[in-house]
């Protein structure tokens, strides 16, 4: 054989190898030395007041899901400025955002949706989601109601900057549950309403409210500008809002020591109304865990219930101020 045919040759199997060599990176995954991400894999950098179920809620990704895909659990605390992986693109888009346009989706409201919720999952300011269909953020929305969702074309506002919610104090809130789980089993209202005023044969107190007082004095937190003494939900409620201190329950995510608020009627946004209070023990995900004077039967207990965030239930809750 000739010395050009074998250079030929030598060099033809040279560039087989090269371009064997390139596939198979390419095919890893592996470019300049470094693993590429996958192209359906999203990331989300935390904000502050979001939980792993708002998170997921936002990509409709399942809230344990999200965690494990991140190596966590769901009950372990998220923080601002972390940034999690959202699982694939290929997630179904939502059911009830059919595309009507260029720029332009549609929402229909479903049970228990408040505007921040919906804004979140769209990833649209709660303000100017309101603002674009025509209504105050503080409106009531209705079931069945559909919503135009911002495009991502529309020339909108600049959104105002997001709220920034006061941080738990760990030892304030973790005080609070230590006394509060003391009473646990307690049957004896009169306890509560006469450490209240006196007179233990005043029943006609919201005791659950009087509990969260009573607590709050036992463990030093009992003032004007942090558990004001009180006997009424609604007014316990107001003293939180008075203080900038209320947040709708989808917009904090609840941590030991907060004032859970619940609402009999069932949960609208913007919804003052409000009759019955709880301490938090702890949250696991999407459930609220408290402990709450004046349930079960008869006159009431002090017990513990868990309650789901995006129940029909539970509405608000207030972040005393500890120090």
């Amino acid at each position: 054989m000739s010395k050009t045919k074998t250079k030929l040759k030598m060099g033809f199997i040279k560039s087989l190898a090269a371009f064997s060599l390139a596939a198979i990176l390419a095919l890893s995954g592996w470019a300049g030395g470094a693993a590429s991400v996958s192209a359906s894999e999203k990331t989300h950098v935390v904000r502050s007041g979001e939980s792993w179920w708002l998170i997921g809620n936002r990509y409709s990704v399942n809230y344990n899901l999200l965690a494990s895909h991140n190596g966590r659990s769901a009950s372990q605390t998220i923080y601002a400025g972390e940034t999690l992986r959202i699982p694939g693109t290929r997630a179904s888009a939502p059911a009830t955002a059919p595309s009507s346009g260029a720029g332009q989706r549609t929402h229909t409201v479903v049970r228990g949706e408040s505007w921040w919720l919906i804004g979140n999952r769209y990833g649209v300011n709660y303000n100017v989601l309101a603002s674009h269909n025509g209504f105050s953020s503080s409106a009531t929305l209705h079931i069945g109601q559909v919503l135009k969702i911002p495009g991502t074309g529309a020339a909108a506002a600049p959104a105002p900057a997001p709220v920034q919610t006061p941080a738990p104090s760990s030892i304030g809130g973790a005080r609070m549950v230590q006394f509060a789980a003391k009473e646990v089993g307690n049957s004896n209202w009169r306890k509560y309403i006469g450490w209240y005023n006196n007179n233990p044969n005043h029943y006609w107190y919201d005791w659950c409210t009087v509990f969260v007082s009573y607590v709050a004095n036992q463990a030093g937190y009992m003032n004007s500008t942090t558990i004001p003494k009180n006997s009424f939900v609604p007014e316990l409620r107001a003293d939180f809002a008075r203080q900038g201190r209320l947040y709708d329950k989808y917009s904090i995510t609840p941590q030991p020591g907060d004032i859970a608020f619940f609402n009999r009627h069932g949960y609208s946004a913007g919804d003052t109304r409000t009759s019955h209070a709880a301490i938090v023990e702890r949250v696991e995900g999407n459930t609220v865990y408290t402990i709450e004077g004046n349930r079960g039967g008869g006159t009431g207990s002090v017990v513990r219930m868990s309650h789901r965030i995006n129940g029909d239930y539970l509405a608000s809750f207030g972040r005393p101020n500890y120090r």
